[in-house]
């Protein structure tokens, strides 16, 4: 026991791959990652919140988050936000409900849903001013229509 309940080969590599991220997080250290996250999640949320028609969705209230931010631009579907984005910039992020219907219920945003922006401690400032250069460039070529 217990080797005789396991089914199949130990995921030896993914085993490695877990203590190397583990090794990562100490060596780095969790504050120093959980801080930089919350930079750019700031970062990001003043940015996007200057370009015309985002709705912003969430409480950005508390100074304490997880590294994501919700938006919808201009009007426009958030799969065709999200597929603009991949396709034509090479930026890449989630739209959609998210699995999270009564959430999405609350948010008043079930048909379409949302774009999500999560980011990691590995982003820049500059990848960020590309995708909220990105987004302008978006709702003024595709949202024109809604503005009128």
């Amino acid at each position: 026991m217990p080797e005789a309940l396991e089914a199949g080969t130990l995921n030896t590599p993914g085993i490695a791959g877990l203590l190397a991220g583990l090794r990562y997080i100490n060596k780095v250290g969790l504050s120093q990652i959980r801080e930089r996250e919350q930079e750019l999640t700031w970062y990001f949320y003043r940015g996007v919140q200057e370009i015309f028609g985002v709705q912003v969705y969430g409480d950005f209230q508390s100074p304490q988050r997880c590294p994501i931010v919700a938006i919808n631009l201009a009007g426009l579907e958030s799969s065709f936000v999200s597929q603009i984005l991949n396709e034509e910039y090479g930026i890449y992020t989630r739209s959609g409900a998210h699995c999270a219907p009564l959430m999405h219920q609350a948010l008043g945003t079930v048909e379409r849903g949302v774009v999500r922006f999560s980011f990691s401690h590995f982003n820049t400032t500059k990848e960020l001013d590309q995708t909220l250069q990105a987004l302008l460039f978006i709702g003024e070529k595709y949202g024109r229509e809604k503005r009128d």
